[in-house]
């Protein structure tokens, strides 16, 4: 399963008790990577959370050291509600990061089936071009339950061609992002995608 490490979330709840009790101030202070407690919140709390520090003045658009916003984040571990949480008071569907990803480009590359059709109702452009010249699509076609569910809405896949070919740095950012390794071994980009649906990494989301 995706893990954050203990010192990241014991961080994340010690603001949230600070935040709860009105004894902190600058709500979008960022730690070393650039993070706000939003963007945080977003990744490993519950919409309502999400909701109450947004009304408490938290910038819902906020960038981290990657340029990327608290609804990347939550795109990426399959958040569904916090997505909608957040799109619903005003993130940016569409917003690029340092390496030009909108949230879609991050929740196909996780493959969360919900998450995509969250953003995709809200405006996500699965066309939208991104590292490696790729887009949502390309992501979505690892997947062959991603790429039924998109046939089904209508879209194209016939032509879309998985990204296998940049294997290397897909997995390297997958395990960046999950604050894990692979345990001494290394792994293909074909086992960390049958590692993601064996253990539920699609995040059928709360």
């Amino acid at each position: 399963m995706i893990k954050f490490k203990e010192e990241t979330k014991n961080a994340f709840y010690n603001l949230l008790k600070a935040i709860s009790v009105n004894e902190f101030q600058q709500i979008n202070e960022k730690d070393t990577d650039g993070c706000t407690v939003l963007h945080r919140a977003a990744q490993v709390s519950e919409p309502e959370i999400v909701e109450l520090l947004i009304k408490k003045g938290a910038n819902v658009n906020e960038r981290n050291n990657r340029n990327e916003t608290p609804l990347h984040l939550a795109a990426f571990l399959g958040r569904r509600k916090n997505v909608r949480a957040l799109i619903k008071n005003g993130a940016e569907v569409n917003a690029r990061s340092n390496n030009k990803a909108v949230p879609l480009h991050l929740a196909s590359l996780a493959g969360g089936i919900r998450t995509i059709e969250e953003l995709i109702n809200a405006g996500g452009d699965m066309n939208a071009i991104g590292r490696f010249e790729c887009s949502p699509l390309n992501y979505a076609k690892i997947y062959p339950r991603v790429t039924s569910y998109l046939e089904k809405k209508g879209v194209n896949m016939g032509d879309v061609t998985p990204v296998y070919g940049e294997a290397n740095e897909a997995i390297k950012e997958i395990m960046e992002r999950c604050n894990r390794g692979p345990e001494g071994e290394v792994m293909s980009f074909k086992e960390v995608v049958e590692l993601i649906e064996k253990e539920s990494l699609l995040l059928e989301e709360k």
